[in-house]
């Protein structure tokens, strides 16, 4: 059984971040979640996704980051960067985000 995904309407406010953050969906019982949408993947879910293979083929989506020496299509080569975010107005806020 799927469980219920709120619309982004439906999402609860979360004290001191954005709209639409949907940190604390799937906690449970006063509980952290750490899994998030990976809930998700019960089981019963990928047993039943397991019927849906017809010819047994595996494609990687792990390349490592530089592996595309030549994008096509007009695209850029892909580049790392890791950005330090801080909140200058308190020492409470760090931390870092990535850039693709």
């Amino acid at each position: 059984m799927r469980p219920h995904l709120p619309s982004f309407d439906e999402l609860p406010p979360v004290e001191g971040m954005p709209q639409g953050c949907a940190w604390g969906v799937f906690d449970r019982d006063g509980e952290k979640d750490i899994f998030g949408t990976l809930n998700i993947l019960t089981p019963d879910v990928v047993k039943a996704a397991a019927q849906e293979v017809q010819d047994g083929i595996s494609i990687s989506l792990n390349w490592p980051i530089g592996s595309i020496k030549i994008p096509g299509f007009f695209r850029k080569s892909l580049k790392h960067k890791v950005m330090k975010m801080e909140d200058q107005s308190t020492d409470l806020h760090y931390g870092f985000d990535d850039e693709v």
